[in-house]
This record gives structure tokens, sequence and C-alpha cells, in this order.
């Protein structure tokens, strides 16, 4: 049978006769300090139906959109579909039987399908956008100190120097 939480009135009347502080308690926390309730012993967690079970360490894991024109983007960058059953290589094309289920082997999940890269591929990609962001970073940069010093100019006063750094997140 389920224990009776008693009401907040209740439970402040019972600490203040256990000798137990209840000066701006919740109703919850006075329940489990006077042993009414018990905590969890383990927090809650929202579900995560995304996560891959089982993942080898040499493979890089991504979902993916099921669109047809970012599947392609995808191969073309060296991503594979993910075929964790057999092993092989995963097949994913549009091909439905009469049931209504894909007769494709990779691992989807709704609209998204899952793929992977290998690890060293993976590294060198994100090398590459790394890079790009930072080339694009230090144009933007240069362009807005470059903007500073015509705007000065266009409207006729000095140009004063600009003091301290321009940071871009």
């Amino acid at each position: 049978m389920e224990q009776v939480v008693p009401t907040i009135k209740e439970l402040r009347a019972e600490a203040k006769e256990s000798g137990v502080n209840s000066f701006q308690k919740s109703r919850e926390d006075l329940a489990e300090m006077l042993g009414y309730t018990k905590k969890s012993s383990r927090p809650w967690r929202p579900a995560t139906m995304l996560a891959v079970q089982d993942k080898d360490p040499a493979l890089t894991y991504r979902w993916c959109d099921n669109d047809p024109g970012n599947l392609e983007r995808k191969r073309l960058e060296g991503w594979e579909f993910d075929n964790s059953l057999s092993g092989s290589e995963a097949t994913h094309e549009s091909t439905h039987v009469s049931d209504g289920k894909s007769l494709d082997t990779a691992k989807t999940y709704r609209e998204l399908v899952l793929m992977t890269m290998d690890e060293d591929t993976a590294r060198a990609r994100k090398a590459y956008y790394s890079m790009r962001t930072r080339k694009q970073t230090v144009g933007l940069v240069e362009d807005l100190r470059s903007d500073f010093a015509n705007k000065a100019q266009s409207s006729g006063a000095a140009v004063a120097p600009v003091h301290g750094s321009i940071v871009i997140n």
C-alpha cells in the first residue's frame, strides 16, 4: 500500500516537533527529510532514441536526414550507411514491399539514417572545416577593421587608432 504524504501544514508541525528546520522548505523536501518519501538512487534522464549501441571505436557515427540530395553529398564526403547487423556495407534504397517495410539494410529512425566514417577521415574532415572557419573569421576581422577606417575617412573625421581586439565567437 502506498504511503500518503501529509499536507505542508502537517509536515511543518511534525518538523517543529522533531526539531527539523522547515524554513523555506518545499513539501517534497520536508516529506523526504521526515522519511515519507525516499530519493531515487538514479537521477531521471530523458530517453535517448538516437543512441548507438555497440559502437566500433574505429568509426565516427552520424544520424543524417533521409533526403536523397543530402545522402548523396554525405556519400561523396566519405560517409557510408551503417549496417551493424551483418557488418557488410549497407544499402539504402527507396524500395518497399507490400506491407510497407523498407528493403534496405541501413539503420534508420524516422526520417534519419545512421551513417559511419572511419576515424582518420573524420579527423581530416574536422581539421578541414576548422581551418576554413579560421580563415573566414580572420577575413571578417580584416573586413571590419578596413570598414572602420573607410567610414572614418568618408566622414572626414580623423582616423583614431582602435585599441583592443575584435573577438568573433
